[in-house]
Formats: C-alpha cells, sequence, structure tokens
C-alpha cells in the first residue's frame, strides 16, 4: 500500500503535453500523460524491494513548466535524448525513469550509466508501493 499524503482526488483540469512535447522534440508515452492528467495529490511515495521511492506530485498551482524545465535538464544532462522520462527520487539519490518506449519504470543510476527495471509500468509501481520496507 502507498502513502498519499492529502486525499487524492480525480483531476478536472488537464494539462496538454503537445507543446511540451513539440519544444523537447519528443512524444510522452502515454502512461506518463496519464499520471500527470489522472488524480491531484502532493505526495506519493513508499518502498518497492527495499527502495524508497517518492514521485513527483500533481498539485492544481503546480507549474507543469517547473517540470518541462526538470525535463530539459535531465535531456541535457543525456546526450540531448529523452530515451527516459524523469518521475521521482529514490531514497539513495537514483532516479525513478519512465522508458518512454514501452513504460517500464526504472532506478537510473546517473554516475554509473545503470538501469534496473523495478516495475512494468506506472500503474503497477503505484499499486505495489508499501508503507514499510
Amino acid at each position: 500500500m502507498s502513502t498519499f499524503h492529502g486525499n487524492p482526488s480525480k483531476k478536472k483540469d488537464f494539462y496538454d503535453f503537445k507543446t511540451m512535447e513539440e519544444d523537447l522534440g519528443i512524444r510522452f508515452h502515454p502512461s506518463v500523460i496519464e499520471y500527470f492528467n489522472s488524480y491531484w495529490f502532493a505526495d506519493l511515495d513508499g518502498f518497492i524491494n527495499d527502495h524508497y521511492i517518492k514521485l513527483e506530485s500533481v498539485l492544481p498551482k503546480a507549474d507543469i513548466e517547473s517540470y518541462s524545465n526538470t525535463l530539459r535538464g535531465y535531456k541535457n544532462n543525456h546526450n540531448n535524448k529523452l530515451e527516459n522520462i524523469p518521475l521521482g527520487i529514490e531514497g539513495n539519490g537514483l532516479i525513478v525513469v519512465v522508458d518512454n518506449e514501452d513504460g517500464s519504470v526504472k532506478l537510473e543510476d546517473f554516475e554509473r550509466n545503470t538501469f534496473e527495471v523495478i516495475s512494468e509500468s506506472i500503474e503497477q509501481l503505484i499499486t505495489t508501493l508499501r508503507l514499510k520496507r
């Protein structure tokens, strides 16, 4: 069971990702768009295996431009490519990313240039996060 801080509520206003996709020169995996357009929530975190995971919040007043800037920085640090989309952080500083081709969720160790698949999808990750290790 994952931890939602505050009650998640179904979104009625949706982010349009077309402009961001054009600016970044990519098409987002549909699961990333669904993640940001399904519910409002402040924090979503928990454990999977022995990893503490904290995912991006989705808040009514949050500026999607801030997330766009995060993506630009990630792209600049990855040879100007967005093969993976950052979606959160792991307790030891690894980056939680979504594979932009198949939607799997991975932990990225940027310094070692390694990836570990931790879930087949964002939905599966969220439903399998636990409160305790």
